[in-house]
């Protein structure tokens, strides 16, 4: 019932990888009560064998195991191999001015009912490179995929508003610190809606079951501590109100180079610069979502005018200016989530009148 053919080598020499035959399979379906999908036809290369053989490796480190009994199957959380999810989501492709159908498909999932969270896994084996955006199989492509699909489709596969977590588990400490500057880098969050973290896979068995073991009735979000306090606000006076004199007894932060006179006091001050305008976070992350779903509607009706009529050019295409626009905006919308996230707020922090 069982092979011993398989394996794969590595600087620590030859690793065998036991499999079943045909008969195994069948076997074992019938003894365990399993409807297989499928019965592997083909051996695979030992590059993708040592890939997932790996990914187990963090399956098996979430296991009680005495190395004298057998070891049980979990039940407090679920473990979901990349193969058998399907979830298609739309990237904006700017080489070709559109949004494309893409297909999200991660090394695992690790869903965890008792804190509200689902974790995407991703083992980075470092045969890919890290920041070439253009290759689909970079750190950075992955990077990116993964948050248009925060953004965009998450919430209609998974409608039971769990949290996501991206984790990228590596083999050495060098790639996992990579991984990590690529993250501070693009300000990708480490808490809130979405977040993401590289870990070695000797910190990511501990660290998974420190989240899996936490206390159920514990806060199911990950809360950061502020880097600094927020400042304290003046009170409130009756009748119209000076912004300098409300503001005043917090000190200002010292100028930055191009911020002609250091940044705005107050709402009306940031009112009274040429040019400059101050937008709630929480809105300019809104906006961006329906530019993207505006540009998608236009993507749709062209193709179904070219279908119906062969006339696409009623309705015109998307400008690269349009696209650079768009760009801009993502970017400061991940600022803007990214600094929501770090004091674990949804909307900006102040009362309207303070911030329009």
């Amino acid at each position: 019932m069982l092979r011993g053919d398989l394996g794969f080598g590595s600087l620590d020499g030859w690793t065998t990888v036991w499999a079943l035959t045909p008969e195994g399979f069948e076997i074992g379906a019938q003894r365990l009560g399993l409807k297989l999908d499928r019965v592997p036809k083909h051996d695979v290369g030992q590059a993708f064998l040592k890939h997932e053989v790996m990914v187990n490796e963090v399956f098996l480190g979430l296991v009680p195991q005495d190395g004298k009994t057998p070891a049980k199957v979990p039940r407090h959380f679920r473990w979901i191999l990349g193969e058998y999810l399907n979830l298609p989501f739309e990237e904006f492709d700017r080489d070709v001015m559109r949004l494309e159908q893409r297909r999200l498909q991660p090394d695992a999932m690790l869903e965890d009912p008792a804190h509200h969270r689902r974790y995407f896994i991703e083992y980075e084996t470092g045969s890919a490179t890290i920041n070439d955006a253009k290759k689909s199989t970079s750190t950075r492509a992955k990077l990116d995929r993964y948050e248009a699909f925060f953004r965009g489709k998450y919430r209609a596969h998974f409608k039971d508003g769990w949290r996501p977590r991206l984790l990228f588990v590596t083999q050495s400490e060098a790639r996992r610190s990579s991984i990590a500057e690529l993250l501070e880098k693009e300000d990708f969050p480490r808490s809130g809606e979405f977040a993401a973290r590289a870990l070695t896979l000797d910190d990511a068995k501990p660290y998974l079951n420190r989240k899996l073991s936490a206390s159920a009735s514990s806060p199911a979000r990950e809360v950061p501590m502020p880097q600094r306090p927020p400042a304290a606000r003046p009170e409130r006076k009756d009748g119209p109100v000076d912004c300098l004199d409300a503001v005043r007894p917090r000190p200002p932060p010292p100028p930055r180079p191009g911020f002609e006179g250091g940044p705005a006091l107050c709402a009306a001050e940031e009112r009274l610069r040429r040019g400059w305008v101050s937008v709630r976070g929480e809105h300019l992350i809104r906006l961006e979502i329906e530019m993207k779903e505006v540009l998608w509607t236009l993507q749709i009706a062209r193709e179904a005018l070219r279908k119906r009529h062969g006339k696409p050019d009623e309705i015109p295409p998307v400008s690269r200016e349009a696209v650079s626009i768009l760009e801009y905006f993502s970017l400061y919308a991940r600022h803007a989530g990214s600094a929501l996230a770090r004091y674990d707020l949804e909307i900006a922090d102040g009362s309207p009148h303070e911030l329009m």
